[in-house]
C-alpha cells in the first residue's frame, strides 16, 4: 500500500523536482499563487479556485 499524499506549503528553495506524492501550498505562478500544486515522479498538474463574485 502507498503512503497517502502529504500537504506541504510551498518555501522559497523547495525542491519541486525530489518531491513525491505532495500537494505544494500556494506554488508561485506567472498568473499568481495556485492553490495547490500536485508534484509526484508520475503526475504533476495545479488545482486552481477562482473566486465570482455575484
Amino acid at each position: 500500500m502507498q503512503p497517502s499524499w502529504e500537504i506541504i506549503r510551498y518555501r522559497e528553495g523547495l525542491e519541486l523536482a525530489v518531491l513525491d506524492r505532495h500537494a505544494v501550498e500556494e506554488l508561485p505562478t506567472a498568473n499568481g499563487p495556485a492553490d495547490y500544486a500536485i508534484e509526484s515522479i508520475r503526475n504533476k498538474g495545479l488545482i486552481l479556485r477562482e473566486l465570482i463574485e455575484v
